[in-house]
């Protein structure tokens, strides 16, 4: 069963009791991410994530460390391009403990002067870390590209620029305007009681301040057409595309989901079948939907060798016009459809994905949707609406392209370009 309620600092708390359970998964999820950053303070959410475990009010970093051991469990705090937060998961009976070191470390960091200009270093390391993977870079090129000069183009780690000028009062005035009951929410699923959970969360996050607020972002404008960084040292060509797409609030994400199954969600997806087991064109292929608050975007994505690259494009371009063109079929759908919502489902047989599920229904819906209403809306798409949504989505003048490798001459790279023909 599903709890919600807010206390009166407007702090909300949602929870689901599984009884059976002898496991509590919770999180202070915050509603902001890298994309409500300003360009010159980009990464600052992430880097007062790393701050989090550098030491609190009353825990030292070590003391952070060898009680997260000690618990028994997982800790674990992320930054997303439209969210932050902070999960734990422990034994039921270690809950308490858990609570008071989660809430010390989110609501009291330090932000000592030695720590930052060490994790300055680390994060800057990270960011290299990121050059140094292809497939992580090709992807983060690729939304650069595509969403030039808005905030999701960006990189949630922001730029080595911006974290060496970040300072302790940047940090300091960040946590103190955002980490506040307006923007931030606890979530949590497992055994214990709606009571006791509650109970805790008043004790911890009952007073936290509140100041009325509101999300000021704006929908991006994308830019399609064909960009490339070489890397002659890489051994294959890392291919991106992308179509703009639909929201998480949209209808139609429902059969944008089943679509994306179709052409290359699984095994038995066109491109995986065409270009890896037919042709042994690559080992890598896929695709994937990613839906945002006001936008979304449908990537497809493959490793390919040099000599392979035009043929690898020119079965990418083939499916997708057959795709456009409506050759779909129902046994294609049954199985896409199945695919989808075995996934969905599998991956919340754990209490910590079910917590997550929760906060995502309030980050993105403001209300809770039950697992069981997105097998109904997946059952209800037809072929109808799926060739519907695969032509308005594959719109080639709208596609961006991107390309990672030891590439070929310019004037051959501009031959690849799908919307301008192969």
């Amino acid at each position: 069963m599903i709890y919600e309620e807010i206390l009166p600092n407007s702090f909300k708390i949602i929870h689901e009791h599984i009884p059976h359970s002898r496991v509590i998964s919770f999180g202070i999820w915050l509603r902001e991410g890298s994309r409500d950053e300003p360009e010159e303070k980009s990464g600052i959410l992430h880097f007062i994530e790393h701050m989090l475990f550098k030491g609190s009010k009353n825990f030292s970093s070590k003391e952070i460390a060898k009680i997260t051991d000690r618990l028994g469990g997982e800790v674990d705090a992320f930054t997303s391009k439209e969210f932050m937060g902070i999960n734990c998961k422990v034994l039921d009976k270690n809950f308490e403990k858990a609570m008071e070191l989660i809430s010390d470390i989110f609501l009291h960091p330090l932000f000592l002067d030695d720590d930052i200009e060490n994790e300055k270093k680390v994060i800057c390391e990270e960011i290299k870390s990121v050059e140094d993977d292809p497939e992580d870079l090709s992807m983060e090129l690729f939304f650069m590209n595509f969403f030039q000069n808005h905030p999701l183009g960006r990189s949630i780690l922001g730029s080595e620029k911006t974290v060496k000028s970040l300072k302790r009062e940047d940090l300091l005035e960040k946590h103190s305007s955002t980490f506040i009951s307006s923007k931030t929410f606890f979530a949590s699923s497992g055994s214990i009681s709606f009571e006791n959970i509650k109970n805790a969360v008043d004790r911890y996050f009952g007073k936290l301040h509140f100041s009325p607020s509101s999300r000021n972002i704006s929908p991006p404008k994308f830019f399609p057409g064909i960009f490339y960084k070489n890397k002659k040292e890489l051994e294959q060509i890392h291919i991106v595309l992308g179509f703009p797409a639909f929201s998480q609030k949209s209808k139609k994400r429902f059969p944008f989901f089943i679509l994306n199954e179709i052409l290359a969600g699984g095994f038995s997806s066109r491109l995986f079948q065409r270009i890896r087991e037919e042709k042994g064109l690559a080992y890598s292929v896929g695709s994937s939907p990613a839906t945002f608050l006001d936008c979304g975007i449908w990537t497809i994505f493959c490793d390919t060798n040099k000599k392979n690259l035009k043929e690898v494009m020119d079965v990418i371009k083939e499916e997708l016009e057959k795709i456009k063109d409506g050759d779909i079929n129902e046994d294609e759908v049954e199985r896409g459809k199945e695919h989808l919502k075995g996934g969905f489902f599998l991956n919340l047989e754990s209490s910590s994905s079910r917590m997550a599920y929760l906060a995502r229904n309030e980050l993105y819906h403001g209300k809770q949707i039950p697992p069981d209403s997105f097998l109904e809306e997946i059952d209800k798409v037809d072929l109808k609406e799926i060739k519907e949504v695969a032509k308005e989505l594959i719109d080639f003048q709208k596609l961006g392209i991107f390309l990672l490798g030891d590439l070929p001459k310019h004037r051959e790279i501009e031959k690849l370009s799908i919307n301008s023909g192969v």
